[in-house]
């Protein structure tokens, strides 16, 4: 009988951020820390990192826990016979006394790997997982008698959190790929790619590594974020136009404005002024010589003016106009580094829409966010703060005290007070239950849960709106 070859490694990886690890990424569903270890190098490289669900830690560490377990009752066993015998007993240690310190400590190894990611496992997601589980759909089966799914119905639910709901971006390291489909297939969304393990390593090996690094995206976030705002006039927002984004040549391709007289028909619409930026998506990165560029969607908050006409009652044509304040404007900006410094290049398709969603689905999204904001301040911080690392974190700058201190969950309502010198400032998370409404049994959010704050003192009598506008003004400058 001929050989028969294994599947070539084909996976297209294109636009992938994540590949997510199951149970069965190791052996017999024991934890592989080399084979993660090999997965997320070969990974990084090429802008991919690697992501392990907590509830996938679980199980590993509940397998691995009932072997200690079995492995312990086989050696009390030997030695009793060994000292029936007359030799000398094994020494033998029980090991952790339950599963949950075996996560626990396997949690903390795998965080450590470069590259990876823990996944942190979702309430809602479990009650919906164990939903399937008793339905018997998605990912809900029967082994035997034994209904089973509530894990993998989870996890998969929490990978999906982790990009947004947007599956181009994930890939699994999974064999379970009937589960996967049945699992996306009751959440009505094309399932992503899977394999076995060496199949994304081998597809991996087929992708060009990205010429720039996940560095460029955090400056440039922070840099925008300390820019703002930008207005395309002064008067009463400002003395003079800014320069930084000149935001008179946003070109408005698409809007969604309600707040409008009924029947106005909109003739023109400008964007004034760019006051917050509330995310940074789609980064393409590329390397021109000496001068690496970023191109990226950038959805901010600002204010915009409205010309528009309508019929009165006559059936006169009335023309009238209105400035819309605190709207949702998406706009495609391209910068390049030159000299350290960020440069505004051009400008594409804006959009813009009178209903934004003003905060984040997990906490823990806008913490990661603001660390990494604070990591290109201050490198003593560890980048995993505040998992890793005191809660309160005091360092110098130019001879001025400088004091951090987290308070709070990071899954939950958080703040992180930020003392330089004589200057305060605090950003934090705070769940807001207004944004879910009741629907009969069930309910929705009609907004994202978590709602950022912000609060500062003013510096040299002048307000800002960002934390990375604030540290630029309240840090003392280098020598």
């Amino acid at each position: 009988m001929a050989e028969t070859k294994p599947k070539e490694p084909d996976i297209d990886l294109d636009g992938v951020e994540y590949a997510v690890v199951d149970t069965n990424f190791g052996p017999h569903g024991y934890p592989d820390i080399s084979r993660l270890e090999q997965l997320a190098s070969n990974a990084e490289p090429v802008g991919i990192q690697v992501g392990v669900p907590e509830i996938v830690v679980w199980e590993w560490a509940e397998h691995l826990h009932r072997r200690l377990g079995a492995v312990y009752q086989a050696a009390k066993q030997a030695n009793g016979s060994l000292t029936k015998a007359g030799l000398a007993k094994l020494d033998v240690d029980p090991g952790p006394s339950s599963a949950s310190e075996v996560a626990a400590e396997l949690a903390h190894v795998i965080g450590a790997i470069p590259n990876v990611v823990l996944i942190p496992a979702s309430k809602a997601n479990a009650l919906n997982a164990l939903r399937d589980q008793i339905l018997q759909q998605g990912a809900g089966i029967k082994k035997g008698d034994v209904k089973t799914g509530a894990a993998d119905s989870s996890w998969i639910r929490d990978a999906l959190d982790l990009v947004g709901g947007d599956t181009s971006r994930l890939v699994f390291a999974s064999e379970n790929s009937s589960d996967i489909t049945a699992a996306f297939k009751l959440l009505g969304k094309t399932p992503p790619s899977s394999g076995a393990w060496w199949v994304i390593k081998g597809s991996l090996a087929k992708v060009v590594p990205t010429a720039s690094t996940s560095e460029d995206v955090v400056a440039l976030r922070s840099y925008v974020r300390s820019i703002l705002p930008q207005t395309t006039r002064g008067g009463m927002h400002a003395d003079e136009p800014s320069t930084e984004i000149p935001v008179w040549q946003l070109t408005v391709e698409e809007a969604n404005v309600g707040d409008l007289p009924d029947g106005a028909v909109v003739q023109s619409l400008e964007v004034i002024r760019l006051t917050d930026l509330v995310a940074m998506t789609d980064e393409e990165m590329s390397t021109r010589p000496g001068a690496p560029s970023v191109r990226a969607r950038f959805n901010f908050i600002g204010d915009v003016d409205v010309d528009y006409y309508l019929l009165d009652l006559n059936g006169e044509v009335q023309s009238g106009s209105e400035t819309l304040v605190g709207i949702s404007i998406s706009v495609d900006l391209e910068f390049v580094k030159e000299h350290d410094t960020w440069v505004y290049e051009s400008s594409f398709d804006a959009y813009v829409d009178d209903a934004p969603e003003f905060g984040y689905d997990e906490s823990s999204d806008y913490l990661d966010e603001v660390t990494a904001s604070l990591c290109t301040y201050f490198n003593e911080i560890p980048e995993d703060w505040p998992l890793e690392g005191e809660a309160e974190q005091e360092f110098g700058r130019q001879g001025t005290d400088v004091h951090l201190s987290f308070d709070g969950d990071r899954f939950g309502d958080w703040t992180i007070d930020i003392e330089v010198g004589e200057l305060s400032a605090q950003v934090g998370s705070t769940y807001n239950p207004d944004n879910y409404i009741w629907a009969g049994k069930d309910g929705i959010y009609i907004r994202p849960p978590y709602e950022p704050s912000w609060q500062a003192d003013a510096v040299d009598k002048k307000r800002f709106t960002s934390l990375e506008g604030w540290l630029d003004a309240a840090l003392p400058k280098q020598d």
